[in-house]
C-alpha cells in the first residue's frame, strides 16, 4: 500500500463560496419558516375569535329564548309591572320617540335593570341578560296582526306586543352579541 503525503502545495486555495451560499440558503429558508409560523398564530387568532363569537351567540339566544318563556308562562302581565327604569325581571316600558333605545344603555351589567340567565354553557365571561320592552296592544277590531301564518288574524280578542333583547358575552368580554325578536301574546 502506498502512503501519499500531502504538504498542501498540490491543493487549491478555497474561497468559501459554498459557505456564503449555504449560509444564505439558510436564512432563507429561516425566513419562509417565520412567514409560515406567522400565518399559522393569525389561524389560531381568527379560530378562537369565531368561537368566541359562536359562544356569545349562543348565549344571547339562550336569554332570548328564556325571555320567550318568561312571556309565555305569564297569564296576565300587568303593564303596570313595567318601567321607565327598569327592574330585576328586565321589564321597560317602550323608550319614548327620538330618545335613544334601552338596549344601548349601559344596563347589561346592572341587576336591577335586567334578567341574568342560568344557562349550561360553559366558559362564558358572564351570565346572559335580557330585558323586555311592553311595546303596545294590538286590539283585533281596529288592528290586524298576524302571529302565525301569513294572511290570517289572530281572531277575535287584543295581542300585547313586547321587544325582547337578550345580550350574551362570549369566553372573553370582547365578543358581545345582541339578539331582538317581537313577541305577541293574546291577552
Amino acid at each position: 500500500m502506498a502512503i501519499h503525503n500531502i504538504d498542501g502545495t498540490h491543493l487549491k486555495r478555497q474561497k468559501g463560496i459554498a459557505l456564503f451560499i449555504t449560509l444564505v440558503m439558510l436564512l432563507i429558508m429561516t425566513l419562509l419558516a417565520l412567514y409560515s409560523m406567522q400565518g399559522t398564530i393569525l389561524e389560531e387568532k381568527m379560530s378562537g375569535n369565531s368561537r368566541d363569537r359562536s359562544m356569545a351567540f349562543q348565549a344571547a339566544e339562550a336569554a332570548l329564548r328564556s325571555g320567550e318563556a318568561y312571556l309565555a308562562a305569564q297569564t296576565i302581565i300587568p303593564t303596570s309591572s313595567f318601567t321607565s327604569t327598569g327592574n330585576a325581571d328586565g321589564l321597560w316600558t317602550q323608550a319614548a320617540a327620538g330618545a335613544s333605545p334601552r338596549w344601548e344603555a349601559n344596563i347589561w351589567s346592572d341587576n336591577t335593570k335586567s334578567k341574568a340567565v342560568s344557562t349550561s354553557l360553559s366558559g362564558l365571561a358572564s351570565n346572559p341578560r335580557y330585558i323586555i320592552e311592553y311595546i303596545t296592544e294590538v286590539v283585533e277590531e281596529e288592528d290586524k296582526v298576524n302571529l302565525q301564518n301569513i294572511g290570517e288574524t289572530t281572531g277575535s280578542g287584543s295581542v300585547n306586543i313586547y321587544r325582547i333583547t337578550a345580550y350574551g358575552v362570549g369566553g372573553s368580554a370582547n365578543a358581545r352579541v345582541l339578539l331582538q325578536t317581537t313577541y305577541g301574546k293574546k291577552i
